[in-house]
Parts: C-alpha cells; structure tokens; sequence
C-alpha cells in the first residue's frame, strides 16, 4: 500500500512539473485553447450535417394513351431546410429503357425551384407547395434542343397520408401526338 502511495505521489509530482503527456495538457494553457478552438471549428463543421435529412419513394404511373406503366426510384438530401438536391432511376417504356435524373434546388416559403437533369436531358422546374406539403403542384420543362419543341410537363402530388400519396398529371403536353395522361401512386418520405 505504502509502495502505491508513493508511486502516486511521484506521479501527481511528475504531472505538477509539467512532465509527460498529462502534465503539458494541464500545466499548458496554449495547448486547452489549441483544443477548444479544435473542438469549436469541429462542431460548426458538423453542424449544418446535423440539420441534413434524407427522403426517399417509389412511384408507379399508369400512361392512359399508350396503356403503359411508368416507374421512379427517388432519393433527396434536404441539405437545409431551403436547399436540396435529388436523384432519380426512371423505367420509361415510352424509351423502352432507364433515364436518370439529377437535379439541384432551394425553396422559398411554398415555392420550390429545381435545375438539373430531367430524365436524362437537361432541364428546369417549379413547385408549389400547399397544404402544409401534402399538396404538390409542379411544371418542368427539359429536353429543349428536342426536335418539336421541349418537353413540358404538369404534375399533381398529394399526401393522402404521411407515406402514400396520390399523382395525376399531363406528360409532353407542348406536343399533341405525345401527350401523355397519367395517374400514378407513390410510397416514400417527404
């Protein structure tokens, strides 16, 4: 026991003189502010992460003129509340292959605006968001250098419940030989 106590005692003498790892980070006070700073500009880093959400959902739409069915796989990073970006896999069988989608955006109160690619063409578009959300009204316009005109697009989201929502819109509507009627279903996070 006496042997302990006077190992111990050597050890608090040691530290006190500022020898060793333990004894620098508490006898110097250039080394405690060196660390607070770190932990400072660590936690502002991580910061805006904390606040970053993820969304997700799959949606099948039924096309009324060509009786085919359309699906999408869609994930978003809600980077803010106001800025996000997003991703899409789409099944088109209109091409008879996938498309992709990758687009950018920020919101302003109910009105959401998107730049990116649309189906794999480039493209832009605004949402309105009403109802507390549950209620999305979107217009997108892509794939301008297409001959004929861009492709334009008007689609209705709504939330009948927190995970299922409900679709009806009018695909390529610019172009009378190509517009498309659809009523589709989705499951996924908001």
């Amino acid at each position: 026991m006496e042997e302990s106590l006077r190992q111990l005692a050597e050890s608090l003498d040691k530290i006190n003189r500022g020898e060793g790892t333990l004894g620098k980070l508490i006898n110097d006070p250039g080394l405690y502010e060196e660390a607070e700073e770190t932990l400072d500009s660590v936690k502002k880093t991580v910061e805006p992460l904390t606040r970053m959400r993820a969304a997700g959902n799959y949606r099948i739409d039924y096309l009324g003129e060509s009786r085919k069915v359309k699906s999408y796989l869609n994930l978003s990073f809600y980077l803010t509340p106001r800025y996000f970006v997003s991703g899409q896999v789409v099944e088109d069988p209109l091409q008879n292959k996938f498309t992709y989608s990758a687009q950018g955006g920020f919101r302003w109160g109910s009105v959401a605006s998107r730049v990116g690619i649309f189906e794999s063409a480039f493209g832009a578009g605004v949402d309105v968001l009403t109802l507390g959300d549950r209620l999305i009204l979107s217009l997108e316009g892509f794939d301008f250098d297409r001959h004929g005109g861009p492709r334009l697009r008007f689609a209705t989201q709504y939330f009948l419940l927190r995970y299922f929502y409900l679709v009806a819109g009018w695909d390529d509507f610019g172009r009378p030989a190509r517009r498309e009627i659809y009523l589709g279903l989705g499951l996924g996070t908001r």
